[in-house]
């Protein structure tokens, strides 16, 4: 549960941000980020969602709202009170809601357990080493990243996409797997890369939830913008 030091805290991090500390106040804040490094770290995460939400023209929109509003004050004092404290709220639950995507852990679907990876092939000898190898392969990048290596992981899940047949399920699912790997080692543009790739995808088989894709898209423009 979130104390109300907690919520202060938050209060004077937005407010220090938005420039609207008076001088002493501002000072404060400065002293804190440089003797804090946990409230440092606080400033640092609410300034990437502020960015985050400039660059989505999200907080604009808001502002022109409350002050068409606002001039309108005198007619509807009431519903002025009412609208302006409901856009403050609508305000605070999109900053909350993208430092969300911005700052949590990204879940895929488990991979199916299945063999039969590559597609078109008859399960002789030969093709089934190949399965076997595709699939060792992509369950050996999975467990990587998992662990935080991400370079193994990421050297893994490429060898499985050079399988030409691989079925688009695993595929997909490998793919998926090296966005995280990329944007996890800190190299957003590769991330990008494949995640463009997967938008492009008709008729999806590894099916990922919106959230989740929506979680790889913001983190991938946070790691842009530093």
């Amino acid at each position: 549960m979130t104390s109300d030091n907690d919520m202060n805290e938050m209060d004077q991090i937005e407010a220090y941000l938005a420039g609207r500390l008076a001088p002493a106040e501002r000072q404060q804040v400065e002293e804190k980020i440089q003797s804090d490094s946990g409230f440092s770290k606080k400033v640092e995460s609410m300034r990437q969602v502020t960015q985050l939400l400039r660059r989505a023209d999200i907080q604009q929109r808001t502002q022109v709202t409350l002050q068409n509003l606002y001039r309108q004050r005198r007619q509807r004092s009431r519903r002025l009170t009412y609208w302006y404290g409901s856009g403050l709220t609508t305000l605070a639950a999109c900053l909350a809601f993208a430092f969300y995507l911005a700052f949590t852990d990204v879940h895929l679907p488990v991979i199916e357990d299945d063999l039969l990876i590559v597609r078109g092939r008859e399960m002789e000898e030969r093709a089934l080493t190949s399965e076997q190898s595709a699939y060792g392969s992509l369950l050996a990048g999975q467990q990587a990243l998992k662990q935080g290596n991400y370079l193994k992981a990421t050297n893994y899940l490429e060898k499985t996409l050079r399988f030409t047949d691989l079925r688009p399920y695993y595929r997909e699912a490998a793919q998926w797997y090296l966005v995280l790997a990329y944007l996890y080692s800190d190299q957003p543009r590769r991330a990008e890369g494949y995640y463009q790739q997967l938008q492009t995808t008709d008729q999806p088989q590894y099916v990922v939830n919106s959230i989740d894709r929506w979680k790889v898209y913001v983190q991938i423009q946070r790691q842009k913008l530093l």
